[in-house]
């Protein structure tokens, strides 16, 4: 966070959205108004309905902050600040006692490359947010396996109504790996880890059911219709074309990842470092058919996987016997990426999204 507190405020990608929208939701928070949905500023006073589509915890966190005091971009850096030490904090919790080493675990997931360019470049302040959620819903799976479910009902409604796309992702590809690592694969524990995710539903529906009604008096199929905004569309090859450079940051990450699990497969059998190869694939577009199924298809960007990529790189890390120096060598390029990542002159520039 240093050099993007030090550089001039960002414009790129989603960063000036995060200016504009944080200003409005703070000033109406500041006003009484607990959860705003329409800001009524934007369009030259025409207002935007933004959140009732989008979800509102990571501008809560930017918006309590505002309200102590700090400026529109303090109060995102500080925000995103937190999301950094809760996902850090959070993985060491899901680590502690299940692996050798909880803490390099929890210190790559902090520092791995696609969750600082996240919000370093592409100013994904909700999915960056999202991120530091995934190890609470880990541990609540684990909880729910044991017979306690609120754990998860909570975490997974916080996922929810942070950023869907990243909710639709683990609920298709972590929750079931998760629930398997935890033993959650008989009838017992799937009708309990199925009991918080559909508690956990119940308790976001404040969001989802005006975000799901209002659907048809929006233009979001148009939207959709855009060929970026497909998954499908993304490939190896439209990574590696070069005329984006965040792009081949991009294909770049997940090669890291890819090599970091593979060295580390080769040293000990895991289920995870399996995990970690199929969702770079996907990520990379190696698959193009499984963007094309719905709800999949909604996800605008295949590379958002690759936030669940690394929470397995971080579990393989954490549960390798290989001494230290070795696993420093076989983390040397994601950790790389992430080096170059801090600079703050670093290429900029993703395709944009509706935000983040």
């Amino acid at each position: 966070m240093l050099p993007l507190a030090l550089a001039p405020v960002p414009l790129n990608d989603s960063h000036w959205i995060n200016l504009t929208w944080s200003e409005q939701f703070t000033a109406l928070m500041r006003q009484g108004i607990i959860w705003p949905r329409w800001l009524p500023w934007s369009h030259d006073g025409l207002g935007a309905p933004v959140f009732y589509f989008y979800g509102p915890v990571a501008f809560w966190a930017a918006g309590l902050l505002g309200l102590i005091g700090l400026g529109t971009w303090p109060s995102l850096l500080g925000a995103a600040l937190m999301s950094l030490g809760c996902s850090g904090i959070a993985m060491h919790a899901f680590l502690r006692g299940h692996a050798e080493r909880p803490l390099l675990g929890s210190a790559f997931y902090m520092a791995a490359p696609y969750h600082l360019l996240d919000f370093a470049r592409r100013g994904a302040l909700a999915e960056f947010t999202a991120i530091a959620l995934l190890p609470l819903v880990a541990i609540g799976i684990r909880r729910a396996v044991q017979g306690r479910p609120a754990i998860l009902a909570v975490a997974y409604a916080m996922l929810i109504m942070t950023h869907l796309p990243i909710a639709l992702l683990a609920s298709i590809f972590l929750v079931p790996m998760v629930s398997l690592a935890e033993g959650g694969a008989n009838k017992i524990g799937i009708a309990r880890i199925i009991g918080g995710l559909v508690l956990g539903i119940g308790i976001a529906a404040a969001y989802l059911l005006p975000a799901l009604v209002l659907q048809p008096f929006t233009a979001i199929p148009t939207m959709q219709g855009a060929t970026l905004l497909r998954p499908a569309n993304w490939s190896v090859a439209t990574f590696l074309q070069g005329s984006v450079p965040a792009l081949v940051l991009l294909a770049a990450i997940g090669l890291a990842l890819a090599v970091t699990a593979a060295n580390l497969l080769a040293t000990r059998r895991d289920a995870w470092g399996v995990f970690v190869l199929a969702m770079v694939g996907l990520g990379l577009g190696l698959f193009p058919p499984v963007w094309l199924i719905s709800p999949l298809d909604h996800v605008q960007f295949p590379w958002r996987i690759l936030s669940l990529a690394e929470f397995g790189t971080a579990v393989l890390i954490a549960r390798s016997h290989l001494a230290r120096p070795q696993l420093f060598l076989v983390c040397f390029l994601p950790l790389l990426l992430s080096t170059l990542l801090a600079r703050s002159d670093s290429a900029r520039g993703c395709p944009r999204s509706s935000q983040g």
